[in-house]
């Protein structure tokens, strides 16, 4: 903004007064805040300038492709830097474009875990596709399952393209990891550039500092071996990598809008810090960042020696020590140096608040510029007669035009949207509006218009916009315990997940993590192998003792059987690590096998289903037709004759969440009762014969301490409830029916973690007004109300369950 108001100013001074650009400067006391928007804005402005300013070499897209082929190549191909590499659009490897696959490739890794490694991309990840592991949730629906059958081909295709690049990168990088002279090194890194990166720079030296830099620091690279340094090839990865990550390269020339005249021509505005200005003169000075302890910037004493320690050394030893105090004085000159470089026009800029809104002072030399300009020291008096720049951009628009008569195209443009007012007034004057190029005002524009017309409405007269869609995508044949919790947690976020499917991306681990639904997955699968095994040897009707010695000696062999892959990437790298996580799992699960087994041994308790998938219609009773279920059970058990338990393992979490029946009524926690209804539907009669259902969730894992790690939802506690539950189900399912996925209006921990937060509307009034009155939702809005003491909505629903009870 202060850069904005400094370029306005200079045009106007050059248009109305016949100023020279080349006699007007712009003076900071650190270019360093400014140097990123510098040329952005005064190229926005048609502003020709000339700056010694820099940033950062790594801005520049060749150095930064640079830096990742090194790290690509060096560190046996780690995910991110070889997704970034193929992502630059620069990396050529004479196959098939890496920028074309980048996003596929990247949400591959994603999908399947892969941190890097060369044998991970060239040999694992394409078995992986090949064997059609599970591309989805842990319990896929029929719908994602069947999306992934048909494109697993092309996912295999994607897989194959990737691995015969990396294959690629690693035959050409071979003179650069067998490198054994810094010259060497150096000759191997420019002809891999040469070969995959080829340089961009124009018939006019366009792109040429990013080259020369490059050119450079492998040219000191190579006389670090005319020194007889000793040779590492970690030491001249380490050297050039380092060289690059601090280098810095001058803002490239800007040019007006023509193109015709840019700053290494005579006329351009002159960009200089405190120290370059000292001694010059211009007609026009424009002095920004005039705040405190900047201008004058306050000395600071040096922590290890202090000016009393200096003070002490310069009279016992004679040398002309600095002392840090001293600075001060300089600083005075240095301002008043400043000021007085102005022969014609003087304009003093400071901030009001920082980025974060946190208060900002101007600078106490003010008070000089008061005195001799207001003929009072005063600087309250200075603040008064100042001009505040407005920070709105409609405010500061109005205000440009008002004071200087000039704005730039986009900044017109935006100023004109906003003081229309709506959006109905902007689309009916875009053909009218200064547009930048680019822009067609009856194509993108007018459909975007169109779309905030209908979201900015309040009356909610068009719902299409809010995840209101009718019947334009069916229900789904089948639910899942879990899509239909989603559905409950908040409609929006099921909607744009398996509706728009538009998946949220999984971080990949690094090579010494295991993800939770990995491990997760390992522990099933030995649970299910232990209790199989067991169950059909009959080891749980023998002696206790035996048994969970059988079942130690079983989870052993399931662990080492189950583990291999996490194994077989880890031990070759974190040796140790892996054996201390496996240790402590094994030891977790002997632990939770010695208490389980002995109590299903002596509770005599029959298992009648593993790993078990079931799907079966949950009658709602008065709340309309029964709801198409499907799940997977992770173990029935049946003891004696009377209890039937339904029991899920969890590796990870808060196991009593699961067991919140408020939460239940809510549609937030459905797991453990939808198991319940499901295992009545699945033992048809069980009231009738007296048996009861029950649920309960399982802690297994290091994090579970004994007697924090299972939870059950007895069927009495169920029981007290079953209406209200149902009822919830019938809201969730008439959501889906209607095509009409509202907000959660509650606060919830959910949206700190959610994917869609940039498409959510959950803070837009006229959004929230709209679904408040909207009639399909109505009844979902109403969940938030629901508890155990009062559990049922509807008066109909209540009295149904006085009868039950």
């Amino acid at each position: 903004a202060e850069l904005r108001e400094v370029a306005l100013r200079i045009l106007a001074l050059h248009e109305k007064i016949g100023v020279a650009l080349d006699r007007i400067a712009v003076i900071a006391r650190s270019l360093t805040p400014y140097a990123t928007h510098l040329k952005p804005v005064f190229e926005d402005h048609g502003l020709p300038f000339a700056t010694t300013a820099t940033l950062g070499a790594l801005r520049e897209a060749q150095v930064q492709a640079v830096l990742d082929l090194i790290r690509t190549v060096c560190d046996d191909y780690p995910r991110q830097s070889l997704i970034d590499l193929c992502r630059s659009g620069r990396l050529r490897t004479g196959g098939p474009d890496p920028l074309r696959h980048a996003a596929a490739w990247d949400r591959l890794s994603r999908e399947f875990g892969v941190p890097g490694g060369l044998s991970a991309w060239t040999t694992d990840l394409p078995r992986r596709v090949e064997a059609g592991e599970p591309f989805s949730d842990d319990q896929p629906d029929r719908e994602a399952a069947e999306r992934y059958a048909r494109f697993r081909e092309l996912l295999l295709d994607q897989a194959r393209t990737l691995a015969s690049t990396v294959r690629r990168l690693h035959g050409v990088s071979r003179a650069l990891r067998e490198a054994r002279s810094f010259e060497e090194w150096a000759d191997a890194m420019e002809a891999l550039i040469e070969r995959l990166l080829p340089s961009d720079a124009g018939p006019e030296g366009a792109g040429a500092p990013a080259e020369d830099l490059l050119a450079g620091l492998l040219s000191d690279l190579r006389d670090l071996g005319q020194a007889s340094l000793p040779f590492h090839r970690t030491t001249a990865r380490a050297f050039f990598e380092s060289a690059l990550s601090s280098a810095s390269l001058t803002i490239s020339p800007a040019t007006d809008p023509s193109g015709e005249n840019s700053v290494s021509e005579p006329g351009g505005v002159r960009v200089l810090d405190a120290m370059q200005a000292r001694g010059l003169s211009f007609d026009a000075v424009f002095l920004i960042g005039f705040n405190a302890d900047l201008i004058p910037r306050r000395p600071v004493e040096d922590p290890f020696l202090g000016d009393p320690d200096r003070r002490l050394i310069r009279a016992r030893a004679g040398g002309a020590l600095p002392l840090k105090s001293a600075g001060r004085s300089e600083e005075r000159l240095l301002t008043a140096h400043l000021l007085g470089a102005a022969r014609r026009h003087l304009t003093i800029s400071w901030q009001h608040a920082d980025e974060g809104g946190r208060a900002r002072i101007p600078s106490l030399a003010l008070r000089e510029v008061a005195r001799v300009c207001l003929g009072s020291a005063e600087q309250d008096l200075a603040i008064e007669r100042a001009v505040r720049v407005a920070g709105h951009p409609a405010a500061s628009g109005r205000q440009a035009a008002r004071m200087h008569g000039l704005l730039s195209p986009l900044e017109a443009s935006i100023g004109a949207a906003l003081e229309l007012g709506s959006p109905v007034a902007v689309r009916r004057a875009a053909t009218r509006l200064p547009l930048p190029d680019g822009i067609d005002p009856c194509g993108t524009l007018d459909a975007g218009l169109a779309m905030l017309e209908i979201v900015e409405d309040f009356e909610g007269r068009n719902l299409s916009y809010d995840a209101s869609i009718g019947d334009a995508v069916p229900a789904p044949p089948n639910w899942s315990p879990s899509r239909l919790e989603q559905l409950g947690v908040c409609p929006q976020r099921y909607f744009f997940r398996h509706l728009l499917s538009i998946d949220e991306l999984r971080q990949v681990s690094g090579r010494h993590e295991i993800e939770a639904r990995e491990l997760g997955t390992i522990v099933h699968d030995v649970l299910r192998d232990v209790y199989r095994e067991m169950k059909d040897s009959g080891d749980l009707a023998g002696d206790p003792a035996a048994a969970v010695a059988r079942a130690h000696d079983l989870a052993d062999a399931a662990w080492d059987r189950h583990a291999q892959p996490v194994e077989r990437r880890m031990r070759p790298l974190y040796p140790l690590l892996w054996r201390n996580l496996s240790t402590l799992w094994r030891a977790s699960l002997h632990r939770f096998l010695s208490r389980d087994v002995e109590a299903l041994v002596r509770d005599g308790a029959r298992l009648i289903g593993l790993e078990a998938a079931a799907e079966v219609p949950v009658e709602l009773g008065p709340y309309g037709a029964a709801l198409p279920m499907r799940g997977r059970f992770d173990r029935v058990t049946l003891r004696g004759e009377r209890e039937l338990l339904v029991s899920d393992y969890k590796s990870s979490g808060h196991l009593e969440n699961h067991v919140d029946l408020a939460a239940g009524l809510k549609g937030r926690r459905l797991q453990l009762p939808l198991y319940i209804l499901m295992a009545e539907s699945l033992h048809r009669g069980l009231h009738r014969s007296g048996v009861e259902a029950g649920a309960e969730v399982i802690g297994i894992g290091p994090s579970f301490a004994e007697g924090e790690d299972r939870f059950p939802l007895a069927p009495d506690r169920f029981e007290q409830v079953r209406g209200g539950f149902l009822e919830t189900l019938s809201v969730l399912r008439g959501l889906a029916d209607a095509g009409h996925y509202p907000l959660n209006d509650e606060p919830s921990i959910v949206c700190q973690s959610c994917p869609y937060t940039a498409a959510c509307r959950r803070s837009h009034t006229p959004t929230r007004e709209r679904l408040r009155t909207a009639a399909p939702g109505a009844a979902y809005a109403l969940l938030a109300e629901k508890s155990t003491r009062k559990p049922l909505l509807t008066p109909a629903g209540a009295d149904e369950g006085e009868k039950k009870r």
